[in-house]
């Protein structure tokens, strides 16, 4: 998936060789598990590339193994919204920091996130989400 705006131009991939703790992963600049995943666990990691057009950097997002890198991010002026399952990681492009992590209810894997005029809808297996800017859940049906 590629993503583009004024600021940066960012390019997010599933990295399948990345295990958590392992001394041979593919190098990246930050790597956040906001999760605490652990090596035993299975889980899946986003290769997240990002380009300032002044300096580059990438970014390791472990999360949920239900994480699907097509449609699953919203870049949005300097700040970057990922969806991984059922967790929404907004990261700020300008540094890489986590700037907010949320868990929310869903049933089934959920599969994107799109920006609409009151929140985002979360495209699921089961079911489609809406949730405002603070990221409550305002309905779902399935």
């Amino acid at each position: 998936m590629i993503l583009e705006n004024s600021n940066c131009i960012i390019e997010i991939s599933i990295d399948e060789t990345f295990t958590v703790d392992s001394t041979d992963n593919r190098y990246y600049d930050i790597i956040h598990n906001p999760c605490q995943y652990k090596q035993s666990d299975i889980a899946k990691t986003l290769a997240i590339h990002v380009d300032l057009f002044s300096k580059e950097y990438s970014i390791a997002l472990i999360g949920s193994f239900y994480t699907y890198d097509f449609d699953c991010a919203v870049l949005e002026n300097d700040t970057l919204t990922v969806l991984q399952n059922d967790t929404i990681t907004i990261i700020n492009i300008f540094d890489g920091s986590i700037t907010k992590h949320i868990k929310f209810d869903c049933f089934g894997c959920n599969y994107g996130i799109y920006k609409v005029k009151k929140g985002y809808i979360i495209y699921g297996e089961i079911e489609i989400t809406m949730l405002d800017f603070d990221f409550i859940k305002k309905w779902s049906f399935s």
